[in-house]
């Protein structure tokens, strides 16, 4: 027989419904950016941050292959590998301003605005 909701659930990871992917919001306030990003099970030492050119790359290398030979799976649907890469731009940003957490599965990185000096006005002669 046709099981019609194990085809719709085969066609959602197909399709990368499923799949782990990152998901962020990116705040801009008056000091920087603030970036959170989901990263459910994926530990520190696996999260790479790197700031170059305005432009904050977060990379996630997972992989875990531990599997069970013994085990008789009906359906196996957690996957332990993750592989993926978001970059987010981050306009006039201090790089050597820029901190990050990981907590319950949020990655919050905060990057600061470079100080900008204004000059309210300049006269300029002519030669």
């Amino acid at each position: 027989m046709f099981d019609l909701r194990n085809y719709n659930y085969d066609l959602n990871d197909f399709f990368g419904f499923n799949a782990f992917n990152g998901n962020a919001d990116l705040e801009e306030t008056n000091d920087g950016y603030i970036l959170n990003m989901e990263v459910p099970g994926i530990a520190k030492e696996n999260i790479s941050i790197e700031l170059e050119d305005d432009v904050l790359t977060i990379s996630v290398k997972q992989d875990n292959k531990e599997e069970n030979k013994d085990n008789k799976y009906l359906r196996h649907e957690i996957v332990s590998t993750y592989n993926f890469s978001r970059g987010f731009q981050v306009l006039d940003a201090d790089m050597d301003n820029v901190t990050a957490k990981l907590e319950n599965c949020i990655l919050t990185v905060m990057v600061k605005k470079k100080i900008v000096e204004k000059v309210e006005k300049k006269t300029i002669s002519i030669e």
